[in-house]
């Protein structure tokens, strides 16, 4: 009787072994149509709130109130657009300066370094650079071009999905498994969509008080890269260390101040208000989350990043529901015992 239950336990989980694996193909398969729509369910919960407020508050028909959170959305991406143009023209305006700058820079490195030890000389070194550089270039900007086109496509069919979604849902609030999973994804984006605001506003504030170029646009990327859990907020830190290095009328200490205060900023937003903001509503391990962070970038890439955390979360909250799963979802949380996570609060 053991034998047959302990065979019947193994077939299963070579079943969802199988599953899983044949799971991974599909959502890299479909990427083109998942992405998109990942973002607009996750877009849709986020602006849930703001709909029922202009339905039940406005006593606006809920068609109407979903078109105006829409524009309101569109109103805001078109600012931030209009940021990022403003920047790009900006550093095309300097590209002549910085350019001279990063040469002179670059001269310097080379002049310190002791390539007769080596057997070298100046120009075994520098001519291969030049080369990669011009092909490096070349490989960005198509890179870059590639990335707009994407981002504009999947910007129109994430509209779509959002459209839909959101008349498509009643007023009602979802109850059951459905509005476990609905509460925990929207407390969390909720959160981290006001911990980001903060975080990017406070580096573009910072930066621009030291008269750094491009404050706006680094405050811009602090917001956004601080979605990514971990990553995102160095990259937020290192980004404006080459703006900083090749901007000639910067002096050493407001270079240095230019790298420390992003990053104190990012440090107590991260470790200090953010757990006590979030606390354990995740139930994700730290280590599950990077895991989360690097599997989803395999499979969706930037996107997948950024949609990491809520999709594990959903992922462990589904995951809890099967009894032959439930170890699974004790080990994102970081707990190895077999008994079912208790779900979050919601009071």
């Amino acid at each position: 009787m053991n034998a047959s239950k302990d065979y019947a336990r193994a077939q299963t989980f070579c079943l969802i072994v199988i599953a899983a694996v044949a799971l991974g193909v599909a959502l890299y398969w479909l990427r083109a149509m998942l992405i998109p729509f990942a973002l607009a369910m996750f877009l849709a919960i986020a602006m849930s709130p703001l709909v029922d407020l202009l339905s039940r508050r406005l006593k606006l028909p809920r068609a109407v109130a979903v078109l105006s959170a829409l524009a309101l959305g569109l109103v805001v991406l078109a600012l931030l657009a209009i940021v990022v143009s403003v920047s790009v023209g900006n550093m095309r305006e300097n590209a002549d300066e910085y350019g001279q700058r990063s040469q002179e820079l670059f001269d310097k490195t080379i002049d310190s370094l002791p390539l007769e030890r080596f057997g070298l000389t100046r120009d075994d070194v520098i001519s291969p650079l030049k080369d990669y550089s011009g092909k490096a270039l070349g490989d960005l900007l198509t890179s870059l071009s590639n990335s707009l086109a994407s981002v504009l496509s999947n910007g129109v069919l994430v509209v779509i999905f959002v459209c839909f979604l959101m008349i498509g849902r009643s007023g009602a609030k979802a109850t059951g498994d459905v509005g476990l999973v609905e509460d925990n994804v929207k407390r969390y984006i909720i959160a981290k969509l006001i911990l980001s605001v903060t975080t990017g506003v406070l580096v573009g504030l910072s930066l621009g008080a030291m008269n750094i170029p491009l404050a706006t646009t680094f405050g811009l990327l602090a917001f956004l890269l601080n979605f990514i859990p971990s990553i995102g907020s160095i990259l937020a830190v290192l980004l404006p260390i080459p703006i900083v290095l090749l901007s000639p009328d910067i002096s050493t200490g407001r270079a240095l101040l230019a790298i420390a205060l992003p990053g104190a900023i990012e440090f107590v937003i991260g470790n200090v208000i953010e757990p006590r903001v979030i606390g354990n509503r995740l139930g994700l391990h730290p280590i599950a989350v990077l895991l989360a962070l690097i599997f989803w970038g395999m499979l969706w890439g930037i996107i997948g990043m950024f949609l990491a955390v809520p999709m594990t979360i959903v992922a462990r909250l589904l995951l809890e529901k099967n009894e032959l799963t439930v170890p699974v979802a004790n080990l994102l949380a970081g707990k190895l015992s077999t008994e079912p996570i208790r779900p979050p609060e919601t009071g």
